[in-house]
């Protein structure tokens, strides 16, 4: 798009260029059409002698920069303004004060007013694409008696230039219309972009107004993983379960399940689970205008005997419930492994960080020597030898 901007910007600047070039050569042949005319009286006789240099080499010459401006003008106005033979045909609606485009064929101007039609079939033979569309426009045919009353709607090309052009108010054909085309696909998709910024922008605006005092910062680190990995995707899990807001919800009940009429519609137990609705936390569902609500499972109930109205019960989340308790069994298991391995490793040396004599004769009798051990397997000590591979986490 910067490089048809940039095409465009040459091209009309060549227009004014070629204009300028054009009228001064203009202005040079103006000279030499004019006829020379001597008059010379004498006694007896007067002599009259007119002369032309409309033949001359000089006027031959600038005919030919003329014609070279003429055809430079037109080449850069069919750039601009044509695709094939179709162009803009552009008027001044004088009420609304708005440019109209209405796209003509060159060749078959059928779906043009009968004046523009009439215009284009009669010069469409005499005048090259862009000299027509240039008198159409902006020159009109004050040279011609039969048509110089045609009025075209701009008085010039500065006229047009500033109207039209410069305010990309031409549409459709040729290289400025096919700029304007793809300038309103990215205003089109700016304005789309800025809409979804700003949904964006309200969104996070109302996710830290209410989960604001919920975000926390902090480093976690453990010293049991060997590898990259294994780190990575452990701060992954940890992320995972920290990244959960906590909630705690004090609920006053009244137990009213003794009650005979009330005791099979009203009776809880422990793991029961029901829903909790908290619109400033979980908000309202949109679809629906419901409040959002989260499923929780009845973790404690606290009886008291003597006021049964400060009865109490303790809920939590329902599917952490079950998340935390698995994930208590694999961090002791997990634990369990390592200080395993810690204490394998420990128990081959002395108090003097020396290796027990036990150790290396065990070794030598059964090849079972361990001195280091880690969960991807790395070293491996057996009767050929030590063999082992590169750590990935250099730090270890």
């Amino acid at each position: 798009m910067s490089t048809l901007q940039a095409s465009n910007e040459v091209a009309i600047t060549g227009i004014g260029t070629a204009l300028e070039e054009r009228k001064k050569v203009g202005q040079r042949l103006y000279q030499f059409k004019m006829t020379q005319t001597t008059e010379r009286k004498g006694a007896l006789i007067t002599t009259i002698t007119t002369k032309s240099y409309t033949t001359s080499d000089t006027y031959k010459t600038y005919l030919s920069k003329y014609r070279e401006q003429a055809v430079i003008l037109w080449g850069l106005v069919e750039q601009l303004f044509f695709s094939g033979d179709y162009f803009s045909y552009c008027t001044v609606d004088k009420e609304k004060g708005v440019i109209k485009n209405s796209t003509i064929n060159y060749s078959n101007p059928s779906a043009a007013n009968k004046d523009i039609q009439k215009l284009i079939e009669k010069y469409k033979d005499t005048y090259c694409k862009g000299e027509l569309f240039w008198r159409l426009t902006l020159e009109g045919f004050k040279d011609i008696d039969e048509d110089s009353t045609y009025e075209p709607p701009f008085t010039n090309w500065n006229d047009f230039k500033e109207k039209v052009v410069d305010v990309q108010e031409y549409q459709t054909n040729g290289s400025l219309g096919q700029y304007r085309s793809l300038y309103n696909q990215v205003k089109h998709w700016k304005l789309e972009r800025a809409k979804v910024l700003n949904k964006i922008n309200e969104i996070s605006d109302k996710f830290y107004k209410i989960y604001e005092p919920y975000i926390k910062e902090g480093t976690w680190t453990d010293s049991n993983y060997l590898t990259d990995n294994e780190y990575y995707w452990a701060a992954e899990d940890v992320l995972e379960d920290s990244c959960k807001p906590k909630l705690t919800y004090n609920i006053n009940v009244i137990d009213i399940s003794p009650l005979v009429e009330y005791s099979d519609d009203y009776k809880f137990d422990l793991g029961d689970t029901t829903y909790l609705e908290d619109i400033d936390f979980f908000g309202v569902n949109e679809k629906t205008g419901l409040p959002n609500r989260q499923k929780v499972i009845i973790s404690e109930i606290t009886y008291s005997l003597d006021k049964p109205q400060e009865n109490s019960i303790t809920v939590q989340n329902y599917t952490s419930a079950f998340d935390d308790l698995f994930e208590s069994i694999s961090a002791s298991v997990q634990s369990l492994t390592y200080n395993e391995n810690t204490y394998k490793r420990s128990s081959n040396f002395t108090a003097k960080q020396y290796v027990q004599t036990d150790s290396l004769q065990g070794t030598l009798d059964m090849g079972d020597l361990t001195l280091i051990d880690a969960n991807d397997n790395n070293i491996v000590l057996d009767e050929s030898g030590t063999q082992g591979n590169a750590i990935d986490n250099a730090s270890s």
